[in-house]
């Protein structure tokens, strides 16, 4: 699935591949519009970016000593 999804890119026009992220910031803008919590936020964002056919995505949040793991 990911070789799939990089050919996919590969085949991609810039003008297309910059019309997607614009589309990928657009959605997250309004996701993560009005929350203040970080740790919301990075759970939030992560959903959103499972919808993707990646694989390994991991995010990671420190708030001070604390450090939160959010897996796929």
């Amino acid at each position: 699935m990911k070789d799939r999804l990089f050919d996919i890119i590969d085949s991609m026009n810039t003008k297309e591949k910059i019309s997607n992220y614009q589309l990928l910031l657009a959605q997250l803008e309004t996701l993560l519009w009005g929350e203040t919590s970080a740790l919301a936020n990075l759970s939030n964002a992560s959903d959103q970016l499972n919808l993707l056919p990646l694989n390994n995505r991991q995010a990671m949040l420190v708030e001070g000593e604390e450090v939160k793991v959010l897996e796929e």
